[in-house]
Order: C-alpha cells, then structure tokens, then sequence
C-alpha cells in the first residue's frame, strides 16, 4: 500500500468535474423515467396500428416521430449512463485511470462482441441491428458502452457490498454481480428491445442466450475488475462516488420492472 495515493475528496479535479457531471447526471434521471416508460408499456411500432394511438395522436408525422423517439432513446440512455460512470471513475480514480479502465472495457465488449459476428464465438451466434447506435463495423457504438455500464457498475457494487475486501474478493464479485446483470438484462435486450439478435439465420438454437455468452462475461468481467486495480486509497471517512452504482441499479432496476409488465400483459 506504499505506493498508493490518497484521494482528496476537494480536489481541483473534483471541482472541476462537478459540473458536468450533474448536468449528465440529471439527464441520466430523466431518460431513465422515459426508458422506463417506454420498456414497461411497450411503446414502439406495433403502436402505429393502434386506433388508439391514431385517436390519441391525429397528426401521422408525430406518430412516427414519437415512435422514432422510443428507439432512438436506449442508446442515449446507455451513453449517459457511461458518461455517469465514467466521471464518477474520474473523480475517485483520476482521469488518467479512469480513462485506461474505460478504453480496456470497451475495446475488450468491441472485440469479443465482432469475433462472435463474424465467427460465432465466444458469445455464441449473434447479430447486432442499430436499435443500439450506428454501428463501426458489425457493433453498435453503444455495445461497448454497455459494457462500460454493466462491469465498471458491477465493480463498484462490489466495493460498496464488500468495502473491506481483498482485490481478488472484488473481481470475483464483478462478476457474480455482471452475470446477474447480464441473466437479468438479456432476454429484454434480445427478445423485447433488439439490441442484439441471437441465432440469426441461418442458425436455429433455443429460446435462450448461448450458454457460453454468460461464460465469456463471467471470465471477462472478473479479468477487467483484476486489472482495474486502483492506485488510490480513501482517507479516513471518505466515500466512494454513488453515481456509478446506481446507474448500474437504475440499469438492473428497469430490466426487473420490465420482466414483471410482460408477464402481466
């Protein structure tokens, strides 16, 4: 521990940083009540053909641009969250650490995520559509940023359930708390919100994720939060910024309360 740093809580980089991070953390809080509304009224195109929505909304160009507006909001949402996670990392971690921690996650999300494009493997078969953001390549822009949201999120939980725990105790817990996100998050993201698509033709499998996709964020998510070691301690009292763990709560929050609609309609 000799060589780690302390963190002021007042420092010119927190001050600094102050600003911008309300601003997007108030906008993470309202798209999150409108993604919540969307997700659990199921809200999106199958609306254009409901005379109730026609009644409700005569003009046919606000139709389409309300419901333009539903698919266009989950990958705003997904960028705010990461800019909320990102600086909150900045604040505690320095934005030099932030920032290698935030290239190495989304770089790794981008890499497993177009290896499974093209080869099937090691998510299993998969399709990306631009529900998510245009795409680089075969990947929405927004994949990597979930991915950003899901571990960076899942590792900070980890420090607040285990504030007193080993390095390793951390990574491990990372990634019982990614593969819970990821368990939780999937089916709504695949079969409800078509982030991505699995076992896009020609490819038949079941009505489940691949197996060897929970695996992958399992392995990958503990071996990030391994090389996300901290170079910083927290003085006596100090705390550990909240932004992050509740945008990967809102995150897990909205998937649950999504579950529970479905079922109930």
């Amino acid at each position: 521990m000799a060589n780690c740093k302390p963190m002021n809580k007042s420092s010119a980089l927190s001050r600094s940083l102050g600003p911008l991070a309300g601003l997007s953390w108030a906008l993470f809080i309202v798209t999150s009540a409108l993604v919540a509304g969307v997700w659990i009224t199921g809200f999106g195109e199958g609306m254009l053909e409901e005379n109730s929505f026609k009644r409700a909304v005569p003009n046919p160009e606000l139709r389409s641009s309300l419901v333009l507006f539903s698919r266009a909001i989950d990958p705003a949402w997904i960028v705010l969250g990461a800019v909320a996670i990102y600086l909150g990392t900045a604040r505690s971690e320095g934005l030099a650490m932030a920032r290698r921690w935030a290239v190495v996650i989304m770089v790794t999300g981008f890499g497993l995520s177009a290896l499974s494009v093209r080869f099937q493997w090691p998510l299993g078969p998969v399709y990306f559509p631009e529900n998510l953001g245009w795409t680089i390549g075969p990947i929405p822009f927004g994949i990597p940023l979930l991915w950003l949201v899901i571990i960076a999120g899942a590792r900070e939980a980890a420090l607040l359930i285990l504030p007193r725990a080993g390095h390793a105790t951390i990574a491990l817990t990372t990634g019982l708390l990614t593969l819970l996100t990821v368990a939780n998050l999937d089916p709504v993201a695949w079969k409800y919100r078509a982030w991505w698509l699995w076992y896009p033709k020609p490819f038949e499998g079941p009505n489940h994720a691949p197996w060897q996709s929970y695996l992958t964020w399992l392995l990958a998510s503990v071996t990030l939060a391994w090389i996300m070691r901290s170079n910083r301690v927290l003085p006596q009292g100090g705390k550990r910024p909240w932004s992050p763990v509740i945008v990967w709560t809102v995150l897990n929050f909205t998937a649950l309360l999504t579950h529970i609609a479905l079922r109930v309609r």
